[in-house]
């Protein structure tokens, strides 16, 4: 009888260790920027100081001494540099505790600390935020 009971307990204890099936490697940066990879045919590899890693569709390249972390995740990051961020669309960056963007007239736009709760956006302190524009995410370190 004791057997049958260890024999059903170590089944039930089995069957809660599944293993996690994650989609991306998330590769953190010393300054906060992260880079997301799909893990299908990833393959990373390591030459002249860096971590190089390339699933056939995308590549990432980052030296280890800048290396923060890397991480499995179910989601990409939709984070990306610290410093501000510049495309040919859109320009955000806080300057003197205030946000700047170009973003177009009515845009939505909404700014998070890193407790989740939103704050004005013209008294930032130093400090990371979030700042969602018409439902694009940047992470902005104000100094």
């Amino acid at each position: 009888m004791k057997h049958i009971l260890l024999t059903c307990l170590g089944l039930l204890f089995g069957l809660g260790l599944q293993a996690q099936s994650y989609d991306y490697l998330t590769l953190r940066t010393l300054n906060g920027d992260e880079t997301s990879l799909g893990i299908d045919n990833l393959r990373i590899t390591f030459a002249d100081g860096k971590l190089n890693a390339d699933n056939g569709r995308e590549s990432a390249s980052v030296l280890l001494a800048d290396m923060s972390c890397m991480f499995f995740s179910l989601q990409p990051t939709g984070i990306g540099s610290q410093a501000g961020l510049t495309d040919a669309s859109l320009q955000v960056r806080i300057v003197g505790g205030r946000l700047i963007t170009n973003a177009p007239a009515g845009s939505s736009i909404r700014v998070y600390g890193v407790d989740g709760r939103q704050v004005s956006t013209t008294r930032l302190t130093a400090g990371t935020y979030l700042v969602n524009i018409n439902g694009r995410t940047f992470k902005l370190l104000a100094k």
